[in-house]
């Protein structure tokens, strides 16, 4: 039994590493494999040549800010 919670902690900690990528639809790879919509670095766990692939044809949304307008872009 202490063999399966071993196990199964070990796992959910690797997944929840790559969490911020998963979430926003991409798979963590390392960055020499092909990737159609482009890297993102920040969101996998790992070398930083482990980057979050995107989908192609996705936009990131962004956050802009200034004394003028506020709000996304």
């Amino acid at each position: 039994m202490l063999e399966v919670v071993y196990f199964t902690s070990v796992v959910l900690c690797v997944l929840g590493s790559d969490a911020p990528c998963l979430n926003d639809g991409g798979t963590c790879q390392y960055d020499h494999l092909p990737c159609p919509g482009g890297y993102v670095s920040g969101l996998c766990s790992g070398a930083s040549n482990r980057r979050c692939c995107q989908s192609s044809g996705k936009c990131r949304l962004i956050y802009s800010s200034s004394r003028h307008h506020k709000g996304q872009i």
